[in-house]
């Protein structure tokens, strides 16, 4: 399984800092729609219900 602190480090050199998501909550298969597009209201309706944890990222600092 991926941890935060292992995601923050792949984004570091790929993405700004900006592009950077603050938090993040892994799951093991993204839903979609019917034409294949990312469906997020049945992932916000876990995240609601408290049925994924959200993990805050961690940052390497910008010197």
């Amino acid at each position: 399984m991926t941890r935060p602190e292992d995601l923050a480090g792949f984004l570091a050199d790929r993405a700004t800092r900006w592009q950077v998501p603050e938090n993040c909550a892994f799951v093991e298969e993204i839903p979609k729609t019917t034409v294949g597009k990312f469906d997020k209201k049945p992932v916000r309706a876990r995240l609601r219900a408290v049925e994924l944890t959200v993990q805050r990222l961690v940052r390497e600092s910008q010197g």
